[in-house]
């Protein structure tokens, strides 16, 4: 029901052109794994979601020219991946952390639009999405530097160096 108020929102913030409710939607989108979670660690199930959340109110965010809400998605995406790699990030499950890390960086990079009108009236939008662009970059870097200090993960270079890579790239 949770996932249902959260799509439910997701449509009518994009029919009312309602950004207060893309933002309602939003939180109770990032709620809903913390508040339904059962103690088991299921890292593929917790990311596909995320994921589907943040494209759909990207998708939304882009086409209303919304950038403070793909602002919101990037910053609960990094909070739950976070409180995830702190608490249950271990050996066996650090390649999951790697691609999420990389697949949710090119998410919020190439979703936002890249263009903007150059009007005078769009120059602090321009700037937003500047914004959420570099901070999809930089904090899969600094997690990554986290990740290259922990010894109970391994010492996992080529990982850590195929995702800075990447995100150099991107």
């Amino acid at each position: 029901l949770m996932v249902g108020v959260t799509a439910l929102c997701c449509f009518l913030s994009w029919r009312n052109s309602s950004q207060l409710i893309a933002w309602l939607g939003f939180s109770g989108g990032f709620a809903t794994p913390l508040l339904l979670s059962t103690g088991r660690d299921e890292p593929i199930a917790l990311f596909s979601y995320m994921m589907l959340l943040d494209a759909s109110f990207l998708f939304i965010a882009n086409r209303r020219r919304w950038p403070l809400v793909g602002a919101l998605g990037l910053v609960g995406t990094f909070l739950i991946q976070g409180a995830w790699f702190f608490a249950r990030m271990g050996p066996e499950t650090f390649g999951i952390g790697i691609v999420s890390l990389g697949a949710f960086a090119l998410l919020f990079t190439f979703l936002a639009p890249s263009i903007v009108a150059a009007d005078s009236t769009r120059g602090t939008e321009r700037l937003r999405w500047l914004a959420m662009r570099v901070g999809a970059l930089l904090l899969p870097l600094a997690f990554a530097a986290q990740f290259a200090g922990r010894a109970d993960v391994g010492y996992h270079l080529y990982p850590l160096i195929l995702l800075s890579s990447l995100l150099g790239a991107a």
